[in-house]
């Protein structure tokens, strides 16, 4: 887990930490599904981020694309302006 600060362009900090999150699922070993690579796995980048008093919930898919839906418990952030421009602060600072 990662954890950084970025400023918006009013003035106000965000708080980020950035971690990677996986799907649960029931692992029946004798029927695992793998791949060339290995096992199949659903790894996601989640970010978690403080503005003032709002907290902003965000995921990416590991090849860099933004995501709606949630995983389990944990749901993106409905999109605004804020959160667009969290977004490409977030892309420039990788």
């Amino acid at each position: 887990m990662s954890h950084y600060t970025l400023h918006l362009t009013d003035g106000r900090k965000a708080d980020v930490r950035e971690g990677t999150i996986r799907r649960k699922s029931l692992s029946l070993w004798p029927f695992r599904r793998k791949t060339a690579a290995g096992p199949v796995s659903d790894k996601k980048r989640a970010y978690i981020i403080h503005v003032g008093d709002q907290v902003y919930l965000m995921l990416r898919s590991m090849d860099g694309a933004w995501l709606t839906e949630g995983i389990d418990n944990f749901q993106p952030s409905p999109d605004s302006a804020v959160c667009r421009e969290l977004r490409q602060l977030i892309e420039n600072h990788a």
